[in-house]
């Protein structure tokens, strides 16, 4: 089962494409990120567009004033694409601070069933803690959810 947007909550779908799904839910300041099995298949070069367009898309919006969102749910559980080291250098440095610019401080990450895949995004996050964000793990897209709202 995936991380569906709340049905009672005003939820701006964001991107869709072959990979991931990406919803704004304005009343909870909370960017919902859902990736595709299709990640499997996914190339550096993608994942590196991908990631960028959604931050340049999100920092439009922000300085727009559109969305304002401070917490991010990652459902990671169809993650399968291995992040190399030299792209997770490049992750903290030109997405992780633009994000913390924005105004994002937590992030919660469901995670994947994938174990090497899993290995790399806890990786990468650990390289974000320089960066000031806040990273909690969890099985339990329902856990991750409050645990972002308990803020």
């Amino acid at each position: 089962m995936r991380i569906s947007p709340k049905k009672e909550m005003r939820t701006i779908s964001v991107h869709t494409s072959k990979y991931a799904e990406v919803y704004y839910n304005p009343g909870e300041k909370l960017l919902l990120m859902n990736w595709n099995i299709t990640t499997e298949e996914m190339t550096d070069e993608e994942y590196r567009q991908l990631v960028s367009e959604l931050t340049g898309l999100l920092i439009k919006e922000a300085n727009e004033k559109e969305y304002q969102f401070q917490k991010y749910l990652l459902d990671n559980r169809f993650f399968l694409y291995v992040i190399p080291e030299e792209t997770q250098r490049w992750q903290k440095d030109h997405i992780f601070n633009k994000l913390i610019k924005m105004g994002g401080r937590r992030i919660a990450v469901v995670m994947s069933e994938a174990y090497l895949s899993q290995h790399f995004i806890e990786q990468t996050f650990r390289e974000s803690q320089e960066v000031h964000l806040i990273t909690q793990y969890f099985h339990d897209p329902a856990q991750a959810h409050s645990w972002l709202l308990s803020e």
